[in-house]
Protein backbone atom coordinates (compact mmCIF):
# COMPACT_ATOMS: atom_id res chain seq x y z
CA UNK A 1 0.00 0.00 0.00
CA UNK A 2 2.83 2.65 0.60
CA UNK A 3 4.66 1.30 -2.25
CA UNK A 4 1.40 2.09 -4.60
CA UNK A 5 1.06 5.75 -2.40
CA UNK A 6 4.82 6.37 -3.51
CA UNK A 7 4.22 5.78 -7.04
CA UNK A 8 1.05 7.92 -7.12
CA UNK A 9 2.98 10.59 -5.66
CA UNK A 10 5.88 9.99 -7.92
CA UNK A 11 3.64 9.95 -11.04
CA UNK A 12 1.62 13.34 -10.11
CA UNK A 13 5.00 14.98 -8.66
CA UNK A 14 5.64 16.58 -12.33
CA UNK A 15 2.25 17.58 -13.29
CA UNK A 16 2.14 19.36 -9.78
CA UNK A 17 5.50 21.19 -10.59
CA UNK A 18 4.00 22.28 -14.14
CA UNK A 19 1.04 23.78 -12.55
CA UNK A 20 2.57 25.09 -9.93
CA UNK A 21 5.26 26.61 -12.84
CA UNK A 22 2.06 27.71 -14.42
CA UNK A 23 0.25 29.17 -11.69
CA UNK A 24 3.38 31.04 -11.02
CA UNK A 25 3.97 32.75 -14.49
CA UNK A 26 0.23 33.52 -14.59
CA UNK A 27 0.29 35.51 -10.90
CA UNK A 28 3.36 36.91 -12.71
CA UNK A 29 1.95 38.44 -15.57
CA UNK A 30 -1.12 39.04 -13.77
CA UNK A 31 1.07 41.60 -10.94
CA UNK A 32 3.27 42.68 -14.54
CA UNK A 33 0.18 43.55 -15.68
CA UNK A 34 -0.96 45.14 -12.74
CA UNK A 35 1.99 47.07 -12.30
CA UNK A 36 1.96 48.43 -15.82
CA UNK A 37 -1.69 49.79 -15.67
CA UNK A 38 -0.66 51.21 -11.86
CA UNK A 39 2.07 52.96 -13.67
CA UNK A 40 -0.26 54.05 -16.30
CA UNK A 41 -2.79 55.31 -13.79
CA UNK A 42 -0.65 57.19 -12.10
CA UNK A 43 1.26 58.61 -15.40
CA UNK A 44 -1.99 60.43 -16.55
CA UNK A 45 -2.86 61.47 -13.38
CA UNK A 46 0.68 63.33 -12.61
CA UNK A 47 -0.10 64.66 -16.74
CA UNK A 48 -3.64 65.87 -15.68
CA UNK A 49 -2.57 67.66 -12.76
CA UNK A 50 0.32 69.16 -14.51
CA UNK A 51 -2.28 70.24 -17.21
CA UNK A 52 -4.47 71.59 -14.60
CA UNK A 53 -1.95 73.63 -12.69
CA UNK A 54 -0.75 75.01 -16.38
CA UNK A 55 -4.69 76.19 -17.25
CA UNK A 56 -5.62 77.49 -14.48
CA UNK A 57 -2.50 79.68 -14.44
CA UNK A 58 -3.08 80.86 -17.82
CA UNK A 59 -6.70 81.71 -16.61
CA UNK A 60 -5.53 83.37 -13.77
CA UNK A 61 -3.25 86.17 -16.52
CA UNK A 62 -6.02 86.50 -18.75
CA UNK A 63 -8.13 87.29 -16.12
CA UNK A 64 -5.29 89.88 -14.79
CA UNK A 65 -5.23 91.16 -18.71
CA UNK A 66 -1.42 89.48 -18.21
CA UNK A 67 -0.74 87.54 -21.69
CA UNK A 68 -0.48 87.46 -25.21
CA UNK A 69 -2.98 87.90 -26.86
CA UNK A 70 -3.11 84.23 -29.36
CA UNK A 71 -0.98 82.75 -27.03
CA UNK A 72 -3.64 80.29 -25.95
CA UNK A 73 -7.21 81.01 -27.77
CA UNK A 74 -9.31 78.19 -26.40
CA UNK A 75 -8.97 79.88 -22.61
CA UNK A 76 -9.19 83.49 -24.38
CA UNK A 77 -12.39 82.39 -26.07
CA UNK A 78 -13.78 81.74 -22.76
CA UNK A 79 -12.12 83.38 -20.17
CA UNK A 80 -12.42 87.17 -19.39
CA UNK A 81 -10.15 90.27 -18.55
CA UNK A 82 -11.75 91.27 -15.41
CA UNK A 83 -10.12 94.75 -15.87
CA UNK A 84 -11.14 95.99 -18.68
CA UNK A 85 -12.37 99.68 -19.18
CA UNK A 86 -15.03 100.88 -16.95
CA UNK A 87 -15.02 96.90 -14.79
CA UNK A 88 -15.88 96.90 -11.99
CA UNK A 89 -12.65 95.39 -10.54
CA UNK A 90 -10.49 97.91 -12.28
CA UNK A 91 -12.16 100.29 -10.61
CA UNK A 92 -11.57 99.03 -7.16
CA UNK A 93 -7.88 98.74 -8.60
CA UNK A 94 -7.90 102.62 -9.73
CA UNK A 95 -9.31 103.24 -5.86
CA UNK A 96 -6.20 101.41 -4.15
CA UNK A 97 -3.82 103.11 -6.77
CA UNK A 98 -5.05 106.71 -5.23
CA UNK A 99 -5.40 105.80 -1.66
CA UNK A 100 -1.93 104.69 -1.39
CA UNK A 101 -0.80 107.91 -3.29
CA UNK A 102 -2.45 110.21 -0.79
CA UNK A 103 -0.79 107.49 1.81
CA UNK A 104 2.45 107.84 -0.15
CA UNK A 105 2.01 111.81 0.07
CA UNK A 106 1.54 111.93 3.79
CA UNK A 107 4.41 109.72 4.81
CA UNK A 108 6.42 112.02 2.15
CA UNK A 109 7.75 108.86 0.49
CA UNK A 110 5.76 108.51 -2.59
CA UNK A 111 3.48 105.90 -3.92
CA UNK A 112 5.90 102.83 -3.30
CA UNK A 113 6.65 103.33 -0.26
CA UNK A 114 8.60 99.73 1.22
CA UNK A 115 5.70 99.52 3.48
CA UNK A 116 2.51 100.00 1.37
CA UNK A 117 4.37 98.18 -1.48
CA UNK A 118 4.86 95.20 0.94
CA UNK A 119 1.00 95.08 1.86
CA UNK A 120 0.37 95.60 -2.09
CA UNK A 121 2.74 92.55 -3.13
CA UNK A 122 1.58 90.77 -0.27
CA UNK A 123 -2.60 91.23 -1.11
CA UNK A 124 -2.06 90.45 -5.29
CA UNK A 125 0.05 86.86 -4.08
CA UNK A 126 -3.29 86.14 -1.81
CA UNK A 127 -5.27 86.94 -4.28
CA UNK A 128 -3.32 84.73 -6.61
CA UNK A 129 -3.40 81.80 -4.27
CA UNK A 130 -7.54 82.23 -3.64
CA UNK A 131 -8.16 82.32 -7.37
CA UNK A 132 -5.84 78.84 -8.01
CA UNK A 133 -7.52 76.95 -5.27
CA UNK A 134 -10.72 78.46 -6.01
CA UNK A 135 -10.41 76.61 -9.43
CA UNK A 136 -9.64 73.63 -7.47
CA UNK A 137 -12.97 73.67 -5.93
CA UNK A 138 -14.67 74.23 -8.94
CA UNK A 139 -13.00 71.31 -10.51
CA UNK A 140 -14.17 69.26 -8.08
CA UNK A 141 -10.61 68.90 -6.75
CA UNK A 142 -11.51 70.28 -3.40
CA UNK A 143 -14.62 69.52 -1.60
CA UNK A 144 -17.45 72.05 -0.38
CA UNK A 145 -19.78 71.04 2.18
CA UNK A 146 -22.47 72.64 4.07
CA UNK A 147 -25.01 75.07 2.76
CA UNK A 148 -26.51 75.88 -0.77
CA UNK A 149 -23.94 76.68 -3.94
CA UNK A 150 -23.70 80.88 -2.68
CA UNK A 151 -23.37 79.72 0.88
CA UNK A 152 -20.34 77.53 0.09
CA UNK A 153 -18.70 79.84 -2.43
CA UNK A 154 -18.79 82.88 0.48
CA UNK A 155 -17.38 81.08 3.19
CA UNK A 156 -14.63 78.85 0.95
CA UNK A 157 -13.50 82.40 -0.36
CA UNK A 158 -13.58 83.88 3.62
CA UNK A 159 -11.50 80.80 4.66
CA UNK A 160 -8.55 80.49 1.75
CA UNK A 161 -8.47 84.58 2.48
CA UNK A 162 -7.12 84.35 6.28
CA UNK A 163 -5.52 80.88 5.24
CA UNK A 164 -3.38 82.84 2.59
CA UNK A 165 -1.99 84.57 5.32
CA UNK A 166 0.24 81.82 6.56
CA UNK A 167 0.84 81.00 2.70
CA UNK A 168 1.54 84.20 0.71
CA UNK A 169 0.40 87.15 2.70
CA UNK A 170 2.75 86.92 5.33
CA UNK A 171 4.21 90.37 5.68
CA UNK A 172 1.49 92.11 5.58
CA UNK A 173 0.12 92.11 9.05
CA UNK A 174 3.83 93.66 10.08
CA UNK A 175 3.53 96.00 7.53
CA UNK A 176 0.55 97.48 8.14
CA UNK A 177 1.73 97.64 12.22
CA UNK A 178 4.20 99.75 10.67
CA UNK A 179 2.53 101.76 8.04
CA UNK A 180 -0.16 102.65 11.13
CA UNK A 181 2.26 103.67 13.35
CA UNK A 182 4.05 106.05 10.84
CA UNK A 183 0.67 107.54 10.15
CA UNK A 184 -0.51 107.41 13.42
CA UNK A 185 -3.49 106.59 12.68
CA UNK A 186 -5.30 102.40 12.69
CA UNK A 187 -7.45 100.05 10.49
CA UNK A 188 -10.31 102.74 10.94
CA UNK A 189 -8.09 104.94 8.56
CA UNK A 190 -10.56 105.92 5.12
CA UNK A 191 -6.85 105.14 2.74
CA UNK A 192 -5.88 101.74 4.78
CA UNK A 193 -9.41 100.75 4.95
CA UNK A 194 -9.52 101.23 0.43
CA UNK A 195 -6.53 99.56 0.56
CA UNK A 196 -7.54 96.31 2.55
CA UNK A 197 -11.10 96.17 1.40
CA UNK A 198 -10.61 97.26 -2.40
CA UNK A 199 -8.05 93.43 -2.14
CA UNK A 200 -10.52 91.91 -0.43
CA UNK A 201 -13.29 92.72 -2.99
CA UNK A 202 -10.81 91.67 -5.96
CA UNK A 203 -10.01 88.50 -4.45
CA UNK A 204 -13.75 87.71 -3.64
CA UNK A 205 -14.86 88.65 -7.88
CA UNK A 206 -12.38 86.84 -9.11
CA UNK A 207 -12.67 83.69 -6.69
CA UNK A 208 -15.97 83.00 -8.14
CA UNK A 209 -15.42 83.32 -11.24
CA UNK A 210 -12.51 80.98 -11.43
CA UNK A 211 -14.25 78.69 -9.28
CA UNK A 212 -16.92 78.62 -12.37
CA UNK A 213 -14.05 78.13 -14.87
CA UNK A 214 -12.74 74.96 -12.84
CA UNK A 215 -15.96 73.56 -13.32
CA UNK A 216 -16.41 74.34 -17.12
CA UNK A 217 -12.84 73.58 -18.40
CA UNK A 218 -12.75 70.55 -16.61
CA UNK A 219 -16.28 69.47 -17.83
CA UNK A 220 -18.54 69.38 -15.13
CA UNK A 221 -20.48 72.03 -16.13
CA UNK A 222 -21.61 73.40 -19.74
CA UNK A 223 -21.23 76.97 -19.73
CA UNK A 224 -18.27 79.09 -18.82
CA UNK A 225 -18.47 80.43 -15.45
CA UNK A 226 -21.24 78.44 -14.48
CA UNK A 227 -21.76 79.95 -11.18
CA UNK A 228 -24.21 83.81 -10.42
CA UNK A 229 -21.91 86.92 -9.90
CA UNK A 230 -22.75 87.03 -6.10
CA UNK A 231 -20.63 89.67 -5.60
CA UNK A 232 -22.14 91.87 -8.84
CA UNK A 233 -24.15 93.89 -6.02
CA UNK A 234 -22.42 92.35 -2.60
CA UNK A 235 -23.03 94.22 0.21
CA UNK A 236 -19.71 92.72 1.61
CA UNK A 237 -17.96 95.99 0.26
CA UNK A 238 -20.02 98.95 -0.29
CA UNK A 239 -19.08 100.80 -3.36
CA UNK A 240 -19.24 103.89 -1.48
CA UNK A 241 -15.95 102.92 0.52
CA UNK A 242 -14.25 103.70 -2.63
CA UNK A 243 -15.39 107.02 -3.21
Amino acid sequence: MGAGIGFIILIFQPCFAILSAIYAYEQGRTWATAGLKHKYIQSIISLRKSWNKMNKTHIFEIMNGNFIAGANPRLERHVRNEFTESSDCLEAYNKIYEARVRMGKRLGTGEEDPDIMDIVDGAESKIQYICLKMYDYGAGLLAMTGGGQEFQLIQIIEKEWMDADLHAGKNIGHAMARLEERMGTDSTDPDIRILVEGYEYIARRMGVKMYGYGAYFTGRVNTAPDVPDYYENAEIVDKDRFN
